[in-house]
């Protein structure tokens, strides 16, 4: 697959690194290890508020309540995702002192801005349309509405380009502490929804004031309208490839609900781990993206690449681990079902560095084409599952189309397997031919021991075409 030049940045990969490859001088190295270790608590920390905050909103509205509020909870962070365009990750990859920047960000928020008021004039309607607008779901999202558009001037992509990685999470994961500690201060929802989402909008008012407290630029806050954004096409392929890939996650529970409605619990709790575990790879990416320009950059993602490919082989022996530990032959666990469901999650968090290293080279076009097509193929093969009421045709079809776009980022990427990487293939694919046929389990757990044992003796699991690190990009 061939890109064309405007995929790539106006100075060739050598220069922008610099004389020997060297790390730009705004950039701090990525060797330490405990500030790695406190973002990872920041970021739990985080999502351990956001979780508290959503049980207080359980227990203040009972269970049908929460269910209503809850539902208009996962709009508002659509919306907010939606909205974002992309821009988040792509300034990610952009020098904050570069001439011109500033107005770039202020125009990108300019466009967030008018995306996200137009997506909550669409979904207040939508949902007063289904729902009404007496009921307790408007009251929430209506008032969640501040804090979907404050949430656009949080800066963290700005601190976290300029390299400054905690005061950036500090900033991301605000809004959910505050938003707690403004619950206790005012006593409650009092059973309001709308006074629930007001506190929601009021945590995340919290964002900007931090952010500018530790070194952000007021200006930046600032929005900007009009022509000479040279970042919206990129922006707007970046947004159509989140939106296909939502609603490709969740074409697949759909068909396995008609199908095997007894798998469904456990494919969703499955869900919900892979969901939280992606989150935390996610943001590991965030932090490595503004280093990819950069030869130590691209060794990094090559370690984090060969590590998540280890973890998803390992991943791949627990169903059989513990179908052999049930004395009923491991029936309840579904394995002919459970497998696929897991595969494919873990092969997207290969998929999900590699895209990250595509868009920090510049190649979302390249990238578009590859989610896009992988995204059709899997959603034409899912359906042909569907039409033949074979849950498990669904989950494997969902498992070739995400195996499909990662082996094509590999290639964009000119990322090569090395013997102990194809023999981790094989451990994959062997894995799967267990579900028919015991042996092969066994093959796949021989080989991936086979990788382990290569790994110790220092033989590389993948190499990276020299070509793409000290030459121009053709």
């Amino acid at each position: 697959m061939h890109a064309s030049k405007s995929d790539f940045p106006a100075k060739p990969l050598a220069e922008r690194f610099g004389p020997a490859g060297q790390r730009p001088a705004f950039l701090p190295p990525l060797r330490s290890a405990g500030e790695f270790a406190a973002c990872a608590a920041i970021y739990a920390t985080g999502q351990c508020c956001n979780l508290l905050f959503q049980l207080l909103l359980l227990r203040h509205f009972g269970a049908e309540g929460y269910g209503r509020i809850g539902l208009s909870h996962l709009v508002f962070l659509l919306v907010a995702f939606v909205g974002d365009l992309g821009y988040s990750t792509l300034f990610l990859r952009e020098r904050p002192g570069a001439a011109g920047w500033e107005r770039q960000w202020r125009l990108a928020l300019g466009h967030r801005l008018m995306v996200t008021a137009a997506l909550y004039a669409v979904t207040l309607t939508g949902w007063s349309v289904l729902y009404g607008r007496g009921g307790e779901g408007f009251d929430y999202l209506a008032a969640t509405v501040p804090a979907g558009l404050i949430g656009l001037a949080s800066l963290t992509s700005v601190l976290l380009a300029q390299g400054r990685r905690i005061p950036s999470l500090i900033v991301q994961q605000m809004p959910w502490p505050a938003a707690l500690l403004i619950w206790w201060v005012v006593g409650g929802a009092d059973g309001s929804a709308a006074r629930a989402g007001l506190i929601v909008s009021a945590g995340f008012l919290v964002q900007p004031v931090v952010a500018l407290c530790l070194g952000g630029r007021a200006r930046l806050l600032l929005p900007a309208f009009g022509a000479g954004s040279a970042m919206l096409t990129a922006a707007l392929r970046l947004s159509v490839m989140g939106v296909a890939g939502a609603l490709h996650d969740r074409l697949t529970p759909f068909l396995v609900a008609r199908l095997a409605p007894d798998f469904l619990p456990a494919m969703l709790l499955l869900g919900h781990a892979i969901n939280g575990a992606s989150g935390v790879l996610m943001q590991v990416n965030r932090l490595l993206l503004p280093h990819l320009g950069t030869r130590e950059g691209l060794a990094w993602s090559c370690r984090l690449l060969a590590l998540i490919s280890i973890g998803v082989a390992v991943a791949c022996q627990l169903p059989w681990l513990a179908v052999m530990a049930r004395a009923d032959g491991g029936v309840a666990f579904h394995p002919s079902l459970l497998l696929p469901s897991l595969m494919a999650g873990c092969i997207s968090f290969v998929g999900s560095v590699l895209a990250t290293e595509l868009i920090g080279r510049h190649l979302e076009r390249q990238l578009t084409r590859i989610i896009l097509t992988g995204i059709a193929i899997s959603t034409a093969l899912q359906l042909l599952g569907a039409i033949q009421s074979s849950a498990d045709g669904v989950l494997w079809a969902r498992v070739i189309g995400v195996a499909g776009i990662a082996a094509a980022c590999f290639r964009s990427c000119g990322i090569m397997p090395e013997a102990p990487g194809w023999a981790l293939c094989g451990s994959l694919l062997s894995a799967a031919l267990g579900v028919m046929n015991q042996l092969a389990w066994l093959g796949s757990t021989l080989l991936l021991v086979g990788v382990v044992i290569a790994m110790a003796c220092d033989r590389p699991l993948l190499r990276r075409q020299s070509a793409l690190v000290v030459e121009p990009l053709p």
